[in-house]
């Protein structure tokens, strides 16, 4: 958190020389950046994402066996760019509503 309404987050993966099928895949990953920014009392908010910022989910592969060799790259363009806008209309989520029992909060007061 860089401030009571503002979180950053950044997060990704990463997968070193796997195998998936009779294919043999060199490295890969993702990495992935968030920014989500409330205000009018948290009642609104927005949520800018980027995915794969580094453009590092291309796949390189090759296969080698019974006589066949081949290798080849899965070129994809991941990237991608979100503008998230929220507004909450005052709904409150069940817990809130309910005190002790399923009772008004303020019985006994």
């Amino acid at each position: 958190k860089a401030s009571p309404t503002l979180t950053l987050s950044m997060h990704g993966f990463m997968r070193t020389n796997g195998l998936q099928s009779f294919y043999q895949l060199k490295n890969y990953g993702s990495a992935n950046f968030n920014v989500n920014k409330s205000f009018l009392k948290r009642k609104a908010s927005v949520v800018l994402a980027i995915n794969d910022i580094f453009n590092t989910r291309n796949v390189q592969f090759k296969i080698q066996q019974a006589g066949i060799y081949a290798i080849g790259e899965r070129l994809n363009d991941n990237r991608k760019i979100g503008l998230t806008l929220r507004y909450n209309f005052g709904i409150k989520p069940k817990e809130e509503n309910k005190g002790f029992m399923n009772m008004p909060a303020d019985i006994g007061k």
